[in-house]
């Protein structure tokens, strides 16, 4: 039996869908948005009993946590409970069995200086979300033997429902909203199903360690908004350029949001999705 931890999340909804379409045997866990035959998990209460009675339990994808990087830092003892102290506690009800950990880490795990890492760089985390992650990384490495860590950069989606990157920005366009979009970072964005067929493809193929993921193109987020609007056929002076300094975040943000996907590539035979092949999958109507 498969366990997605926040599975009425992004990733993890589409991951649990995914695994359910196909006939498996998973189970998953909600907090805010209720999930059918779901599980209610509270990380920052960590009542874990109804987990602890799954039987035949194999695997468990940890897609839970407090993902928005200023929050992180603003909130720091709820984000560290619930990110760090929790999801470490729930782990520890596994050393000693021979479930495998699959833990969604990020790119922000390193400095972001550089472009295109690799999983042996040197982790130097420059938020508090990065480092939170780095020292459950850390916890998976020292505790388990076998185990999958899967670093992303920005994923993304093509359904409406999702307003991930794209889909907040067409929304914006198609009601003549100006986007403010800085031009001084490099994102390399990963598409949902692409990190959804790499994790299936790590643990049916007994792949276990390390593995980044990130998108195969490296630009601005001025630059992708400029070629998002281009493709639509929306109006190009509704993109504004800005500077990241402009938007008054709290934690600072990476120059280089990119991750070197060779490795995983390698081990899973996946074909990373164009983004023009993301964007004739989605409906603007």
């Amino acid at each position: 039996m498969f366990l997605i931890v926040g599975a009425s999340g992004l990733i993890g909804n589409r991951l649990y869908s995914y695994f359910k379409n196909k006939g498996l045997d998973v189970k998953g866990t909600y907090y805010s948005k209720p999930l059918k035959d779901g599980i209610c998990l509270d990380l920052n209460g960590a009542d874990f009993s109804r987990i602890l009675e799954l039987k035949n339990l194999t695997h468990i994808f940890l897609c839970d946590g407090i993902t928005k990087i200023d929050e992180c830092k603003i909130n720091r003892n709820v984000s560290y409970k619930v990110n760090v102290v929790n999801t470490i506690k729930l782990l520890g009800n596994f050393i000693n069995t021979d479930v495998v950990p699959i833990y969604l880490s990020t790119d922000m795990v390193y400095s972001g200086n550089e472009k295109f890492y690799r999983e042996s760089d040197r982790v130097s985390p420059i938020t508090e979300y990065g480092r939170q992650k780095v020292e459950v990384e850390k916890y998976i490495m020292e505790g388990f033997h076998k185990y999958i860590i899967l670093r992303l950069t920005k994923v993304f989606d093509v359904k409406r429902d999702g307003q991930t990157l794209f889909i907040s920005w067409l929304d914006s366009l198609s009601h003549g909203k100006t986007i403010f979009s800085a031009d001084d970072i490099f994102i390399s964005p990963i598409f949902i199903m692409d990190a959804v067929y790499v994790l299936e493809k790590l643990v049916s193929g007994r792949h276990y360690g390390i593995f980044n993921l990130g998108g195969k193109e490296l630009l601005t987020r001025y630059e992708f908004s400029k070629m998002l609007a281009k493709f639509f056929g929306y109006d190009l002076s509704l993109i504004q350029r800005r500077s990241i300094k402009d938007f008054g975040f709290v934690e600072p943000r990476s120059l280089f949001s990119s991750l070197d996907p060779s490795k995983t590539i390698e081990a899973t035979g996946v074909k990373l999705t164009g983004l023009k092949e993301c964007f004739e999958l989605i409906n603007i109507g």
